[in-house]
């Protein structure tokens, strides 16, 4: 399996999402569902991680609220 970065999985799941949003708790979780992405000790990324990548990736991602993320599409 490719190895993806947390934001590269966060995207692959939006893309499955409607409207392509999704809670931080759905991205988290799909992301360890799918096994798109672990950190180093194996454990899922936390929803607040998922929150902070969103918003340092301003370009990809829309923060809707604490919880909710939209990923941007052209």
């Amino acid at each position: 399996m490719e190895k993806l970065t947390l934001h590269e999985a966060m995207v692959r799941v939006l893309l499955e999402q409607p409207n392509y949003r999704a809670s931080t708790r759905v991205i988290s979780d799909e992301i360890y569902r799918k096994n798109l992405y672990r950190k180093k000790d194996g454990n899922k990324a936390e929803e607040y991680q998922i929150f902070l990548r969103a918003k340092n990736y301003p370009h990809l991602f829309e923060l809707i609220d604490r919880y909710t993320v939209k990923l941007i599409k052209d």
